[in-house]
């Protein structure tokens, strides 16, 4: 996910570690969030490396990659920048790579293509992937009234705050995180 320059009036929180928590907790837990919900478990550990692509004075890493790692052996490699240049850069790619084929979405793709055994398919935006965000205010909308589930579960939320937490110790101390384990 590369969502390009660092935005303007920002810098009072964002790049404020303090405050943000870091690149890990304010973008890059959206990522490591969805890849767990693919992959269908928690992640038992991460590492992660991170640069200063905008300016080596940030205090935080505007450009990290976090790697996912599961106890069925699967993992997840998540890439998150908020320093592309030029500053009009904007890109979201999401591949997500399974046992019936690869499924790429790109930010400003016509909808979702989809490479499996038969080929290259495109799913439109007036498909499944059209209805999405119906769908999500649906469920929102159904938990508030108590009339559906809480998705995600608030466990998975937590989870994913946990290994956002363990991604920025994991850049601050160049080690592997194990989540669960006495740090």
């Amino acid at each position: 996910m590369n969502g390009g320059w660092i935005w303007p009036g920002w810098q009072h929180w964002v790049l404020d570690p303090a405050l943000s928590g870091g690149h890990s907790l304010h973008n890059g837990i959206h990522l490591v969030d969805l890849a767990g919900w693919w992959i269908g478990e928690e992640a038992t550990s991460v590492f992660s490396a991170g640069q200063h692509a905008t300016s080596e004075a940030l205090r935080i890493h505007d450009y990290l990659v976090i790697k996912l790692g599961f106890a069925s052996g699967a993992s997840a490699i998540c890439e998150v920048s908020r320093g592309e240049r030029p500053r009009s850069a904007s890109y979201l790619e999401l591949v997500v790579v399974g046992t019936d084929g690869v499924l790429a979405r790109e930010w400003d793709a016509e909808g979702v293509l989809a490479w499996t055994d038969d080929g290259l398919t495109a799913w439109g935006v007036d498909g499944p992937g059209g209805r999405v965000f119906r769908r999500e205010l649906e469920s929102f909308a159904a938990a508030i009234r108590g009339t559906g589930a809480v998705v995600p579960p608030v466990e998975a939320a937590v989870h994913a705050v946990d290994l956002a937490v363990a991604s920025e110790e994991s850049l601050a101390t160049g080690r592997t995180i194990r989540i669960g384990a006495a740090r």
